[in-house]
């Protein structure tokens, strides 16, 4: 059994990637002698029935590592892949990269001015192999000195109830990166514009950067009876929300080239959503979304507002097509297998 120092940030890290990891690990420690290493302080000690949990911050002895395969997880949020980062370029391991452009993460370090973006093989240069989540990471990697796997982004999915009923009022739902790329002024601009505004309701779960701003844009656009921020909730919480919403908002732009775990959660609830032509949304299967195009976004926004009052029957086949791709193509099992073979072969 391959043994491996899995370097990610952990639950309950408010990130998706920790919850990627909650949700591979049943299947990985089947697979695997694992150990997790993590620079927070303290974890869910549920985790420890999968493998040791180890605090690696601020240093780590190379000896500590030695005869073991190093996983490093790679994404573009700071606060939780830096010293990940770093430490990928300090010692030889196998990368998973979840983000195709990493400018937050890079930005700042002395290593990162020669760095265009999106990065490509010459930013790991101590990696054994790189395993992506878009068929676009893996085209920039493929043919290079290391080999490369591609598998779609994992999700446990889990059976929900359907809370959804036939309201004339139509709840939408907006989460996780609420500032620039998850387009929040747009919608708010949407919303506010709209000729039946009344009978939509916008629910926001996650943290505003610039949560002022934004009280004061929905006040002035006169929102206050449509619009709720309810702030980072407890996952049960948003679970529930995602259950009665009838539509979900996952715009990005710009886009780190990322695959969706949000968008994995919403079809995981069979909800329709609307997401951004681009990058690894652009490649999602046909009658699995809704689309809006960035150079066009408030009228396409209006015409799929319009359809939901109108046709609500389509979005629910929007959402139902989402979940069964959800259950055909992102399952831990699968990707596991695909990672372990990776493993194995940079291991030999």
């Amino acid at each position: 059994m391959i043994r491996l120092n899995w370097f990610s940030p952990l639950p309950p890290a408010e990130t998706d990637i920790a919850h990627y990891t909650a949700d591979l690990l049943p299947a990985l420690a089947a697979r695997a002698q694992l150990t997790l290493w993590t620079e927070a302080k303290t974890w869910d000690p549920a985790l420890e029935k999968f493998g040791a949990v180890r605090h690696y911050y601020p240093k780590i002895k190379n000896t500590e590592l030695a005869g073991t395969l190093n996983v490093f997880h790679i994404a573009n949020q700071r606060a939780f892949h830096l010293h990940i980062f770093r430490l990928a370029h300090e010692v030889p391991g196998l990368v998973v990269l979840h983000d195709l452009a990493i400018p937050n993460l890079i930005g700042g370090l002395p290593f990162s001015t020669r760095r265009a973006q999106p990065i490509g093989p010459a930013d790991f240069d101590r990696a054994l192999g790189l395993f992506v989540h878009a068929r676009r990471a893996l085209e920039i990697f493929r043919g290079q000195k290391i080999p490369a796997a591609y598998r779609p982004f994992p999700y446990a999915a889990r059976d929900w109830p359907d809370s959804r009923d036939s309201d004339p009022v139509k709840r939408l739902i907006l989460f996780g990166q609420l500032d620039v790329p998850g387009r929040l002024d747009v919608v708010l601009q949407a919303l506010a514009s709209h000729p039946r505004r009344d009978r939509f309701r916008l629910d926001i779960f996650g943290r505003v950067l610039k949560r002022r701003r934004i009280d004061r844009a929905i006040k002035q656009l006169a929102l206050s009876e449509s619009v709720t921020l309810h702030g980072y909730v407890a996952e049960a919480e948003l679970d529930a929300a995602l259950s009665r919403a009838d539509l979900a908002l996952n715009l990005r732009f710009p886009t780190m080239g990322e695959a969706s775990s949000s968008q994995l959660r919403i079809w995981d609830h069979g909800l329709a959503s609307l997401v951004t032509r681009g990058g690894w949304y652009a490649d999602l299967p046909e009658g699995t979304v809704g689309y809006v195009d960035v150079e066009n976004e408030i009228p396409q926004l209006h015409q799929h507002f319009d359809a939901l009052l109108d046709d609500p029957e389509f979005y629910a086949r929007l959402g139902q097509r989402g979940r069964a791709e959800l259950l055909a193509a992102h399952t831990p099992d699968n990707y596991v297998d695909a990672l372990i073979q990776l493993a194995e072969e940079v291991s030999s």
